[in-house]
């Protein structure tokens, strides 16, 4: 019986000492920044705006308005998804779904939603829309909500997030006045929203580029709007503004990471790094920036011999199984879908 007990324990001594392994391994491969392997380019895919990526039911999804879909002004938006990371299913055009801007998705309510700008042929010129599906294979089932008018002049890709365990999404707009600001549209239950302003108290007084994408993500149980400033003398450079989220007008605190900014930022959660991912100004190589604290920021620019560029959009980026991945546009007149991951 002693032996027994002694096989025993040196069984599950092993198989702790495994876990520990692993969970190590784990914890290192989550290490900003990440090794990124040499991109795959899927020539039968295209971006004609920046894409959108989320993890739903144990499946990455990418979110995209198609290079070649759009007939006048009507601009099909697709969805396509992954179980492995490096075959994707065939794009389903989500129908009703039409968009005049980037996409974003999220997850929420075991959910996978959509916003989007309408693009004048299922909706108001430049409206901001949501729309979800239980299955995205097949797409919405029903008809999209409209948050806005085009009279509001949204002047942004639109950011959904989940703040405070609500469905919020982000946008650029001239609501309050000729000054650009982030105006949110908050839910808690997915069908009537109300619309709130964080992060509009910038004490150097820069103010959100119109019409880049902003990167908006719960880190560290507060939520942190990531963005390009205005151009001009000094400008397009990456600012950062931490809230609290729960009540507007409270107290925020803004960084200046560096770098200028193209196009627009995007903010994802692996592991215990914030990662904001853009496109650089001048140069159009993919440049991340991770936080542990979402304070101080450390770079890592990865040029375009690794990773092909990013043409002209923000990356799309997503943490799914522990591996970071990147979808941006190949650096041609192409616009060929392009998936990068951590190694």
């Amino acid at each position: 019986m002693i032996r027994e007990m002694k096989r025993k324990f040196t069984s599950y001594a092993v198989i702790v000492a495994m876990l520990f392994v692993i969970g190590s391994l784990s914890s290192s491969a989550q290490t900003f920044p990440p090794n990124l392997a040499y991109p795959t380019s899927y020539n039968t895919q295209a971006f004609n705006r920046s894409p959108s990526m989320a993890v739903y039911n144990g499946v990455m999804y990418i979110a995209y308005v198609a290079n070649n879909g759009c007939s006048g002004t009507s601009c099909a938006l697709y969805v396509t998804g992954s179980s492995n990371g490096s075959t994707w299913s065939t794009p389903v055009v989500w129908t009703g779904a039409e968009s005049g801007s980037s996409p974003s998705l999220v997850v929420w309510n075991n959910e996978l939603w959509v916003a989007y700008l309408a693009d004048g042929s299922d909706g108001p010129l430049g409206a901001l829309y949501l729309t979800y599906a239980t299955n995205p294979a097949i797409g919405p089932q029903h008809a999209p909500i409209q948050l806005t008018t085009s009279s509001q002049y949204v002047s942004s890709s639109p950011t959904a997030f989940v703040g405070n365990n609500q469905l919020a999404v982000a946008v650029v707009d001239n609501f309050r006045s000729t000054l650009t600001s982030i105006d949110t549209y908050v839910s808690s239950n997915g069908s009537t929203f109300v619309v709130g302003g964080w992060c509009n108290n910038d004490p150097t007084g820069d103010m959100p580029q119109v019409g880049a994408v902003l990167g908006v993500v719960e880190f560290n149980s507060n939520v942190y709007y990531s963005y390009q400033t205005q151009g001009g003398a000094g400008g397009h450079y990456l600012r950062v503004c931490q809230t609290n989220f729960t009540q507007t007008g409270a107290t925020q605190s803004f960084f200046s990471p560096g770098y200028e900014v193209g196009s627009g930022v995007n903010a994802t959660v692996w592991g215990a790094n914030l990662i904001l991912s853009f496109k650089d100004y001048n140069s159009h190589d993919l440049v991340l920036e991770g936080s542990k604290n979402g304070q101080s920021y450390s770079p890592a620019p990865y040029s375009t011999d690794l990773i092909n560029g990013n043409n002209q959009m923000t990356p799309g980026t997503v943490s799914f199984n522990g591996t970071f991945y990147a979808a941006f546009t190949q650096n041609d007149g192409s616009h060929y879908m392009n998936v990068t991951h951590s190694e």
